[in-house]
């Protein structure tokens, strides 16, 4: 997907439409490969990214640890190209975490890379450092529409904060119109996960997500924490940051409006359990190989 997403952008034809004219001129487009929009493609890159990157430390084979830097790297450098930065803070944020947990010499090695990152930055493309500092900016017409959506939006909170407006694009659509503000009253999804579940299901649906966050996250870092076996333990912590980079990113957009992110979503946090139960396992079995003997308890039928 990612080297589809780059062929796209050097070589096919990307649409405007998804780019403020007036400020990004220069970007060309943005790609979207497989996806119908440059975010949704941002958001599936941002959570296998740290995956890639976990399997392409842990893996011992030299075809495998290649074949997973190749797909870490073509994920970033496509990820670029999708202009989302959204997903860009939530990769950094995701990554660094990555490996602040991997090594405590980490932080060591940032803040010895601080002065040297920073004589850089004028180095990098001006498109890129541009449209970063551009998080935040009234100016930016994609940011202003969001502003101005998250307005109308705590006005039907206000209303319906306790057990929303029901589930689905034409439950936020009929009642969302009743409180947007003037011009701003086509919107499909409030651009934000966190709203758009006190949207869907109230305060009750987003305390039930958050709890299911935290004890899945709890547990995700004390098997990283307290696991014997490597190439589990950096699984699970790549899969744990991949989720922390969509998480973040959910402060900018609804993560999961497109169906195919949402199931995403919820198939890295089983592959993550399902990944430290069986480090887990395995652990036992090498603690204690006795219990793999079949010797032990055996019964022998002789028929006559």
């Amino acid at each position: 997907v990612a080297a589809l997403g780059l062929w796209q952008y050097f070589f096919g034809s990307l649409e405007i439409r998804f780019v403020d004219m007036s400020l990004f001129s220069d970007l060309g487009g943005r790609v979207y490969a497989t996806f119908e929009n440059p975010n949704m493609l941002a958001e599936y890159l941002a959570l296998l990214v740290p995956l890639f990157l976990a399997v392409s430390l842990s893996s011992g084979k030299a075809m495998r640890r290649f074949g997973s830097t190749c797909g870490f790297l073509l994920g970033l450098a496509c990820l670029i190209f999708t202009w989302s930065r959204g997903a860009w803070l939530g990769t950094i944020v995701a990554v660094l975490t990555f490996l602040l947990l991997l090594s405590h010499r980490t932080l060591s090695y940032l803040l010895l890379c601080a002065l040297p990152g920073a004589a850089v930055l004028p180095m990098l493309p001006e498109r890129i450092v541009r449209r970063f500092a551009s998080i935040g900016s009234g100016v930016d017409s994609s940011i202003r529409y969001r502003r101005h959506l998250w307005e109308g939006v705590r006005n039907m909170l206000n209303d319906h904060w306790l057990t929303g407006v029901g589930v689905g694009e034409n439950a936020f659509c009929t009642v969302y119109e009743r409180y947007a503000l003037p011009g701003i009253e086509t919107a499909v999804h409030s651009h934000n996960v966190y709203l758009q579940l006190l949207c869907g299901l109230g305060i009750v649906g987003l305390v039930v997500f958050a709890v299911a966050l935290l004890l899945w996250g709890r547990r995700a870092l004390e098997y990283y924490r307290y696991g014997e076996l490597r190439t589990p333990r950096l699984v699970v912590l790549g899969g744990l940051c991949g989720i922390l980079a969509l998480l973040v990113m959910g402060l900018f957009d609804d993560i999961f409006y497109n169906y195919r992110i949402f199931f995403l979503f919820w198939t890295v946090m089983g592959l993550v359990v399902a990944q430290l139960r069986i480090g887990e396992e395995t652990s036992e079995r090498a603690y204690n190989p006795v219990d793999d003997e079949r010797t032990q308890g055996e019964i022998v039928f002789r028929f006559h």
